[in-house]
């Protein structure tokens, strides 16, 4: 995310997520990305799914060094069954389980 958009985003706190789970469908993507790191910047953990896994990775370690929680989950939105695994892998994911 830019400094300009961080500086913002900082700034004026429209909402806060902290404590809360945020699952971004196509989150390895250039709005999906954008839309994990705003969610993450607003305190929520953020559970990002794709199909790349290195573009998840690169994104999940965005979100971290921009001082949020976030991990990444193999998906594929059109496979319902691809879904439903992540899902299942969000609930027993080790970064939400932690406590803030």
């Amino acid at each position: 995310m830019s400094e300009a958009c961080q500086a913002k985003a900082g700034s004026v706190h429209l909402f806060d997520l902290t404590g809360e789970i945020a699952t971004v469908i196509g989150g390895t993507g250039v709005l999906g990305g954008a839309i994990a790191e705003g969610l993450a910047l607003a305190g929520a953990k953020v559970a990002v799914l794709g199909r790349n896994q290195n573009r998840g990775e690169s994104r999940t370690r965005s979100i971290q060094g921009n001082g949020g929680i976030a991990e990444f989950f193999v998906a594929d939105a059109l496979n319902p069954q691809s879904l439903k695994s992540a899902q299942e892998s969000v609930a027993g994911g080790s970064v939400f389980r932690r406590s803030w």
